[in-house]
């Protein structure tokens, strides 16, 4: 609904393409019929513009893997897939650190510092408790 329009102006009657809403404005440029399907739409531009994007890159790799020989093509993706496991594992290791030495670790503590404490006897480590350092 909108405000009693002064005597000048004019009156538009349009359809929302977020909601499907019909309402009326003044305005003659008006597309959506309130600001939250204005964000909505502003939204899924954003994540279309996101996926043509990506689509471009992989465009990009298909064009310039057909030039690669068999062999070749294969080398580049094990080498792509070997990164991102790299990645993911640099990720994965710093994402939590000792809480008394601040060394990175899988555990609360590092090995040491669980020594310290008393829990692990020298020589008795869990085998899946490992130190970055």
């Amino acid at each position: 609904m909108i405000a009693a329009p002064l005597p000048h102006q004019k009156i538009y009657e349009r359809v929302c393409p977020v909601c499907g809403a019909a309402f009326a404005t003044t305005v003659p440029v008006q597309k959506y019929c309130s600001p939250s399907c204005t964000a909505k739409r502003r939204k899924l531009r954003a994540h279309q513009r996101y996926l043509k994007k990506i689509r471009q890159a992989e465009l990009a790799d298909r064009q310039a893997q057909q030039h690669l020989t068999p062999s070749e093509a294969r080398q580049l993706a094990i080498h792509k897939k070997i990164e991102q496991t790299r990645q993911q594992n640099r990720e994965a290791a710093a994402s939590r650190r000792c809480c008394d030495c601040g060394k990175p670790t899988n555990n609360y503590r590092c090995a040491a510092c669980w020594r310290k404490r008393g829990r692990y006897e020298l020589g008795e480590e869990p085998a899946n408790d490992a130190c970055f350092f």
